[in-house]
């Protein structure tokens, strides 16, 4: 080892234990609700980007007390996939009654017939506008139509208007982190069976979430050994960070005499 230069000291111990895990189980839910051809088909647009970016803030910001649904704006879905009649709520209903949850959604569903005869209606006012006066009566009539299929159809429009939210339980949150939770103490509670670490460290992306530290804190912290968190534990792999310069002071890369570096 050259001076102010690190190497590996002990290959990492863990495993497939990351919130890319959470994220999936998140995945199944949603390919389940819009069935599996049309979830592919919405994973090749952008919109699919965006909605697991709303499910990133709700997994990161979610806190283990929490009594009230998140919500979720499945109008993204709606968007990326305009030729699908998927009816939300006819789908919902049934993974309720299959799973026992207590999935909720607001908004109403897009009537897109309608829809196509609006679009249809501000055709024929555009093309009656281009022609001569003599059809002015025309443009008035179809302007008119318009504006009647519009307030009747684009307005309640939950694509539209962003208003087709669906309200997730704490509870059916809490059981795709739970997956998880269990795989991550077990291995932990292995290493630490056999390193015996006076201190764990709570480091990386997934240790930004509220409820993972509350759960880690009631399963892995004993009076012999504590758990820290940084206070910007997404940033402590960084070379900069203050945790990252103590592990390197004390040449520790995973496990130490008195330090596991989680």
């Amino acid at each position: 080892m050259e001076p102010f230069r690190l190497v590996e000291l002990a290959a990492p111990a863990g495993g497939a234990l990351g919130s890319m895990y959470v994220d999936k189980n998140f995945e199944l839910f949603i390919e389940e609700l819009i069935t599996t051809p049309h979830f592919i088909e919405f994973r090749k647009t952008p919109y699919y980007i965006d909605i697991m970016e709303s499910w990133e803030r709700v997994k990161v910001g979610f806190e283990a007390d929490e009594t009230s649904p998140r919500s979720m704006n499945l109008s993204l879905i709606a968007e990326a996939l305009p030729n699908v009649n998927i009816n939300f709520r006819e789908r919902i209903d049934t993974h309720n009654h299959a799973h026992d949850k207590e999935l909720k959604l607001q908004g109403k569903l897009p009537c897109r017939l309608a829809c196509s005869m609006c679009r249809l209606a501000f055709s024929m006012c555009r093309l009656a506008f281009s022609m001569c006066r003599l059809a002015f009566s025309m443009c008035r009539l179809a302007f008119s139509m318009y504006r009647l299929l519009y307030q009747v159809t684009y307005k309640p429009l939950a694509w539209i208007t962003g208003n087709f939210i669906l309200k997730i339980p704490p509870a059916l949150i809490k059981e795709w982190h739970e997956v998880i939770f269990k795989k991550i103490v077990e291995k932990v509670l292995q290493l630490c069976n056999t390193h015996k670490p006076a201190y764990i460290f709570m480091v990386g992306g997934f240790s930004e979430s509220d409820y993972m530290q509350h759960t880690f804190r009631g399963m892995l912290e004993t009076p012999t050994r504590k758990l820290i968190v940084p206070m910007r534990p997404g940033l402590a792999g960084t070379q900069r960070h203050p945790v990252c310069l103590s592990v390197c002071r004390h040449c520790v890369y995973n496990i130490g005499p008195t330090l596991l570096y989680w």
